[in-house]
Formats: structure tokens, C-alpha cells, sequence
């Protein structure tokens, strides 16, 4: 089933914008706003946001992104912050250091190595774009972290 956007969603499951924009921590004009451009919604939102916005529509968040057609559907395999940031590592340690993993990325990744679960704040165009010089699916990100509990 295609929903055109995340008011959509909202709306069929009876949650109301107040209640979305407080779990959030967004005012309703901005939750608004991000309803209704889901690739402004994937430049503002925080993989935790994300996470808990996912939840509440009681979808795991890979289904939510494909539904508002933000990552392709397919099989993928879950993975961790920790084993990204290895991940990371690895491609650091075969040339170029993480200095040139950021100058590839474009992101700064000191405090996502020195702490893993610093990867709750990231966005997900950080997601994709790690994912890409580290050779993983970021969807793997995705299916790791957004089920709802």
C-alpha cells in the first residue's frame, strides 16, 4: 500500500499532530511541514526521531522508508552502529586514515568512533554516506534499529 505521506499515515492510525510534534520534540508546524516532504523530513530528522516515529505508526522504520519510497525494498541485513564504525576502521586502516574517510563522506566521524551510540543523533544521509566508502547497505542501519517495541 503507497501512503503519500506521512500525514497519511498518521491520520489512518488516529495520532494526533500534538502528540507526534511532543514525542518528537517538534512543534506541530514542523511536524506538519516534514509530513508533507519526507526528503525534507530525511535532511532534519534523527535516526532516534525516526526510530520513535516508526514506532508510533507501528512500523519497523526500513518499512516506513520504502513506503515513503526513501530506500529501495529488498532483503538487507541489520547492522549496528558498532559494526559500521568497524566498518570504518578497516577502510581507515587501508589507506588514507579517517581523515580521508571524512574528506570522502563529507561528515566529521570522530564522535561516532569514539562512541558508537552516537549514531542515535545522526541523520540518515550520514547513514548513507558512511555506508558507501565502508562498502555496507545503510539500510542495514535501518532494520537494526527501527522496530517497534
Amino acid at each position: 500500500m503507497m501512503h503519500e505521506n506521512l500525514g497519511s499515515l498518521r491520520e489512518e492510525r488516529g495520532i494526533e499532530i500534538d502528540a507526534l510534534g511532543l514525542m518528537l520534540n517538534l512543534d506541530p508546524e514542523a511536524v506538519l511541514a516534514l509530513e508533507e516532504d519526507p526528503l525534507e523530513a530525511l535532511e532534519v530528522l534523527e535516526l532516534q526521531q525516526w526510530a520513535q516515529w516508526a514506532t508510533l505508526l507501528d512500523l519497523p522504520l526500513i518499512e516506513l522508508l520504502a513506503l515513503l519510497q526513501l530506500c529501495p525494498t529488498g532483503t538487507v541485513t541489520p547492522m549496528t552502529f558498532r559494526e559500521l564504525r568497524d566498518a570504518l576502521g578497516e577502510v581507515a586502516a587501508k589507506g588514507g586514515g579517517l581523515e580521508k574517510i571524512e574528506e570522502l563522506t563529507g561528515w566529521e566521524l570522530g564522535d561516532f568512533i569514539r562512541d558508537p551510540e552516537d549514531g542515535w543523533s545522526r541523520k540518515l544521509p550520514f547513514f548513507q554516506a558512511v555506508s558507501r566508502v565502508s562498502g555496507r547497505d545503510w539500510r542495514g542501519i535501518a532494520a537494526a534499529y527501527g522496530v517497534p517495541v
